[in-house]
């Protein structure tokens, strides 16, 4: 009989596993026709931009609706990437731009004489008329708030928030 003595041998092995970067880019999604605007991103040691630029900036002025991916790699040489579509609109005219609907309300519009404004609260209305000069400042400290508007002639106003990235365009009817 033959004996064949077992031996064990172990081996361990530790394995890292790396996160890939998680990107975050902030900036418009939108801007208007001959605007320029500027992406930062963060979340990566270093980044690359698919137009080529090899920084955490990104300064665009498209004409047409433009789609951007950045890369960003780690210091463990692990990758991910995001991309982002900027819209680009005319802005010929009178438009609603820049705001959730949810987040400023006029009604009713068109308005023969009070209206109801809802909008985030301890901000300033400013109403312009087509000139674009100023005819009220309201101070909004309660939502839905109304406001008087039998005295301004029948036209069309811009209602503006405090933070002018809000506004809206109101149409006082024949009275």
């Amino acid at each position: 009989i033959a004996y064949y003595p077992c031996s064990t041998d172990t081996s361990v092995q530790t394995i890292t596993v790396t996160a890939l970067p998680n990107l975050t880019v902030s900036g418009k999604t939108s801007i208007c026709n001959k605007e320029s605007l500027t992406f930062t991103v963060s979340g990566a040691n270093s980044y690359s931009w698919s137009g080529g630029q090899q920084s955490s900036t990104l300064t665009v002025n498209p004409s047409t609706t433009t789609v951007y991916t950045v890369t960003g790699t780690n210091s463990n040489s692990c990758q991910s990437s995001k991309t982002v579509t900027l819209t680009v609109k005319p802005c010929t005219g009178i438009y609603d731009e820049h705001i959730d609907s949810a987040q400023f309300k006029i009604y009713p519009n068109p308005s023969k004489g009070n209206v109801s404004v809802e909008l985030e609260l301890n901000t300033t209305l400013n109403i312009y008329n087509q000139l674009g000069i100023k005819v009220r400042e309201i101070s909004i400290n309660r939502s839905p708030q109304q406001i008087e508007i039998y005295d301004l002639p029948v036209g069309i106003y811009i209602l503006e928030s405090g933070d002018a990235y809000k506004l809206r365009k109101l149409l006082i009817k024949e009275k």
